[in-house]
């Protein structure tokens, strides 16, 4: 286990609400429509990783100018029944999105690269909220070396929202106990309303036979990037669970089917793994 020690908290807080006195009160249409998000989430994360891994091999091939023009803001996004990735640049100085590689998902788990990208009014939108967003990062985090995933979504024609969550770390080590989430104006140029969790930065690295406690004891019920924590990496440990200030929540996999798990929770909090 490694922490990293930061300063602050700014979550919306459930002290001002009373506690639930049964396990019949937990607010399900609440904690469904966060979860469609993140199950969103946790599909672009899964469409990155084969994009990302497809550039990689493909690296050669693009050739080495191809190459540099890539940077830190690409972004992947759902269109009708279509994955879509996009690899690329943002350039403040011209507030232009240089789009490099894009790649769509084609069925059976083919994936199909083009070197054009006709949205281009997308790609300024989504790689200026990926630059805007990328300025808040805690300077201590930064020189932690910590890594992170980021995620963008147009919420409607009026919002975009970006999550930024620890990701695999390089090390092995599995992340969680920060995450940020902004949500910014159409043109991704401002900052409208922001929910940001600085705690404690723990870590574990994947044990079949471990159990990690996810402690978020100021919120009624999982935030969208604790679920998505939930979908990714359950799989890896004996139990992933989240403790809200209400509720223990867990996502159960038996017989290839997922069920999740809400119980009404003691107030004595559990141990932090």
């Amino acid at each position: 286990m490694f922490a990293v020690a930061l300063s602050a908290v700014c979550v919306a807080s459930a002290a001002s609400q009373p506690r639930p006195r049964s396990g019949s009160e937990f607010p399900a249409a609440a904690f469904d429509s966060l979860d469609k998000v993140a199950f969103y989430l946790w599909q672009y994360d899964s469409f990155a990783w084969a994009t990302s891994d497809k550039l990689a091999a493909e690296a050669e091939r693009l050739g080495p100018e191809t190459i540099k023009r890539l940077g830190e803001e690409w972004f992947c996004f759902k269109r009708d029944s279509t994955w879509h990735a996009v690899y690329g640049r943002f350039d403040e100085a011209t507030d232009r999105y240089d789009a490099v590689v894009h790649y769509t998902s084609a069925g059976k788990g083919q994936i199909v690269r083009s070197t054009t990208f006709a949205d281009s009014a997308l790609g300024n939108r989504f790689g200026r909220a990926l630059a805007t967003t990328r300025r808040h990062i805690p300077v201590a985090l930064q020189k932690a070396g910590v890594r992170f995933n980021t995620f963008v979504r147009e919420r409607d024609e009026s919002r975009i929202d970006v999550w930024i969550v620890p990701a695999w770390q390089s090390n092995g080590w599995l992340v969680y106990g920060v995450e940020f989430q902004y949500s910014l104006d159409a043109p991704g140029r401002i900052v409208r309303d922001s929910v940001v969790r600085l705690g404690a930065l723990k870590g574990a690295r994947p044990d079949s036979t471990a159990t990690i406690h996810l402690i978020h004891a100021d919120s009624g019920i999982p935030t969208v990037a604790e679920i998505l924590f939930l979908r990714l990496y359950t799989k890896y440990f004996a139990h992933v669970r989240v403790f809200t200030r209400d509720w223990v929540t867990e996502l159960f996999n038996t017989g290839g089917q997922q069920a999740w798990i809400h119980a009404l929770r003691e107030e004595k909090n559990p141990s932090a793994n």
